[in-house]
């Protein structure tokens, strides 16, 4: 099936996992839409702030480059990526964070409401097998053509 992934297949995924994920924002308002530094500033709220902002570029960066149409190779490959992994990195620290302020990283969120793992492990990983399919099919691509204008 990978093999038969192509760009317009990849766009539309991504809307629909956008979807999913303002979907699970909407359902969860209390754990996405808060002022991280209600109790004043903190390392904590800084991460918190970072996270719903990873979140947005989450749900936005990657609907946005692959209905660009751009080839994810150099600087749209890096974009990519940021806009992919921002969230799983800001959440584990966060999660770091609450550890060693409180020696419980607070993990039980997962068990307790397992639609996260989706939005926190199973969107990153879909959006890097994407990204290393269209950027694999983009190198071979560009090979072939360097390799058609070459002369015999």
């Amino acid at each position: 099936m990978l093999k038969k992934i192509t760009r317009g297949t990849a766009a539309l995924l991504s809307v629909l996992i956008a979807t999913v994920l303002l979907l699970i924002a909407l359902s969860n308002p209390g754990f996405f839409m808060f002022n991280p530094f209600e109790t004043g500033f903190s390392i904590l709220g800084l991460a918190q702030l970072i996270a719903i902002a990873s979140w947005v570029l989450l749900m936005c960066g990657p609907v946005f480059i692959l209905l660009s149409r751009v080839q994810l190779v150099g600087a749209w490959w890096a974009l990519f990526l940021v806009s992919v992994l921002a969230w799983p990195v800001s959440v584990f620290t966060i999660h770091a964070i609450l550890f060693i302020q409180t020696s419980d990283a607070h993990f039980d969120y997962l068990m307790e409401d397992p639609i996260f793992i989706v939005s926190d492990i199973v969107v990153p990983i879909i959006y890097l097998v994407i990204s290393q399919h269209l950027r694999s099919r983009a190198t071979q691509d560009r090979q072939g053509r360097l390799e058609g204008s070459l002369p015999a």
